[in-house]
């Protein structure tokens, strides 16, 4: 009964509350560059991951059921987040050459226009990428494998459920493009047992949906005219 009531209060905040506060960011990173509205998505961030903190320390969770370890086979994990690396400097490079190619993530459709919220977006997508793949990987697989003793499978299956469910204010291809890179994320986390893999991974495509547009040449905005 415990692990249920932690998994619905978990699933609550996640599709109910967060999603409107990720949205208030979104929507300030593509129209102000205000600091003010750089606040509101990681302040989220920070209280979810104090609420499966709490879950995690409840529920009596060790480091592996949660993916803080470096799995089964530390060197089979580590080599596969070197080639992630090594994959994604691939593309660096190619674009840098004139190569178009498409990133994984909306934010892409609409950078940020100057290099003061190139800064801004980087900083949020690093700490928000690592409290995602730590919360919606790491613990919720936690949450539903052991708390509620689901099989692996179907506790990772809800577990990008979840991640999905908490995109809804994007949008359904928004949704489908998160779903699908979720997807990539939740197996390389299932088949490491490490979230190194979907943590180096989301940093990756994250930072390269911010970064692409500035590889491929494109201009600064100019700051708006503020009265």
């Amino acid at each position: 009964m415990l692990g249920i009531a932690f998994a619905a209060g978990l699933v609550g905040y996640v599709a109910v509350v967060r999603p409107w506060l990720g949205r208030l960011t979104y929507d300030r990173l593509v129209i102000d560059s205000g600091a003010k509205g750089g606040l509101s998505w990681p302040v989220s961030m920070w209280v979810l991951f104090a609420m499966v903190v709490g879950i995690v320390t409840a529920l009596d969770l060790g480091p592996e059921q949660v993916g803080v370890s470096l799995g089964a086979d530390p060197a089979f994990t580590v080599a596969v987040a070197g080639a992630l690396v090594l994959v994604t400097a691939a593309i660096a490079v190619a674009e840098r050459l004139g190569v178009r190619i498409p990133a994984w993530a909306p934010e892409a459709a609409a950078p940020p226009r100057t290099a003061r919220e190139r800064r801004g977006a980087l900083a949020t997508a690093v700490v928000a990428g690592v409290l995602e793949e730590v919360i919606f990987r790491g613990v919720f697989v936690g949450l539903f494998a052991y708390g509620l003793e689901l099989p692996l499978p179907v506790a990772a299956g809800l577990s990008l459920a979840v991640y999905v469910l908490s995109q809804f204010l994007r949008g359904g291809r928004a949704m489908l493009m998160l779903a699908l890179g979720g997807a990539v994320l939740t197996a390389g986390y299932v088949l490491t047992g490490s979230l190194l893999v979907p943590v180096v991974m989301h940093l990756l495509l994250d930072a390269r949906a911010l970064l692409a547009p500035q590889a491929r040449g494109g201009q600064e905005a100019p700051e708006p005219v503020r009265g």
